[in-house]
């Protein structure tokens, strides 16, 4: 018995949503023309604790985590963040992780636990 359709049906569309997000960040120069400048750095001529992080996104994304440091330091644990859950959830679906109350919860705490780790760099 295989993953019940709406455990598998989320774990596809968070692989398809994160898959296509580094497919983008992968075609796309992070000092590409499309870049969109913070409005909060436009407006009080001080830098945001975001700012950067798309541009580091995306230069993590091509594996230049020096200049992903340099766009946002942030960007490379939010990076990790992206890479670990495409890995969790496509490893649940390869091998048909039966969902439970222990792998949901599992799930969730692990991934709050990345989430929390990654944000702390806003903060550190």
């Amino acid at each position: 018995m295989g993953l019940p359709d709406e455990y598998k049906i989320v774990n596809i569309s968070i692989c398809i949503f994160i898959a296509a997000l580094f497919f983008y960040s992968r075609i796309y120069s992070p000092n590409g023309k499309y870049n969109v400048q913070c409005i909060y750095e436009q407006k009080l001529h001080h830098p945001c604790a975001s700012c950067g992080l798309t541009r580091g996104l995306f230069a993590a994304a091509h594996f230049n985590f020096d200049a992903a440091r340099d766009y946002n330091p942030a960007s490379i644990p939010f990076f990790f963040l992206f890479a670990s859950q495409l890995l969790y959830r496509g490893i649940a679906i390869a091998i048909g992780l039966k969902a439970s109350r222990l792998v949901a919860i599992t799930d969730i705490v692990l991934s709050v636990a990345v989430l929390i780790w990654a944000s702390w760099s806003f903060y550190a």
